[in-house]
C-alpha cells in the first residue's frame, strides 16, 4: 500500500510491541471503519499506542482505545489535529474560536459579510491563505487565554 492507513500504521507499531495484536487486511479494514469519521490523526495515534503500552501489564490496543485517547488529546496536540480545528471552525464565521485559540484575529471582511455564506467562504479563504501562522500559532498558544 503506497499511502497507508492510520489502522494500518497503528496496527504496526503495536504488533511489534505485543504480539497479541493481529495485524492481517481484515483488521485493518476493521480498524478503518472504526477510525472512520473519527478525529483520529496519524501522530495521536501513534502517541496513543505509545501511551497505552507503557502501562505496566497493558492488555491489548483495542480500536477504541485509540479513538478515545485521540478524542481527549487538545487541538494543539498536533498540527493535524490544529488544521482540523481550523477547518471545522471556517463554517462559523461569527464565533471566536479561532481568534481565542490562536491569537490572530479574523479579517473584517468576514463580520462585514452580507451573508453567512459568504463569510464562510471569506473565513475560508483567509484560512487557507495563513493556515501555517494560525496552526503555528495554535501550536504555540497551547489554549492560553489571548488579549482581545
Amino acid at each position: 500500500m503506497l499511502n497507508p492507513s492510520i489502522a494500518e500504521i497503528v496496527l504496526t507499531e503495536a504488533a511489534l510491541l505485543d504480539p497479541r495484536v493481529t495485524y492481517n487486511d481484515d483488521t485493518i479494514t476493521a480498524w478503518d471503519r472504526v477510525f472512520a469519521d473519527e478525529p483520529v490523526f496519524v501522530s495521536d495515534a501513534l502517541k496513543a499506542v505509545r501511551v497505552h503500552y507503557k502501562k505496566p501489564r497493558a492488555k491489548r490496543l483495542l480500536p477504541g482505545d485509540v479513538v478515545t485517547y485521540c478524542r481527549e488529546q487538545p487541538i494543539w496536540s498536533s498540527a493535524e489535529r490544529a488544521n482540523y480545528f481550523l477547518d471545522e471552525w471556517t463554517q462559523h464565521p461569527y464565533a471566536t474560536a479561532i481568534h481565542d485559540v490562536s491569537g490572530i484575529r479574523q479579517p473584517e471582511a468576514v463580520l462585514d459579510a452580507p451573508d453567512r455564506e459568504t463569510a464562510v467562504a471569506e473565513l475560508t479563504r483567509w484560512v487557507d491563505g495563513n493556515r501555517e501562522t494560525l496552526v503555528n500559532a495554535i501550536l504555540t498558544n497551547r489554549g492560553r487565554p489571548t488579549a482581545y
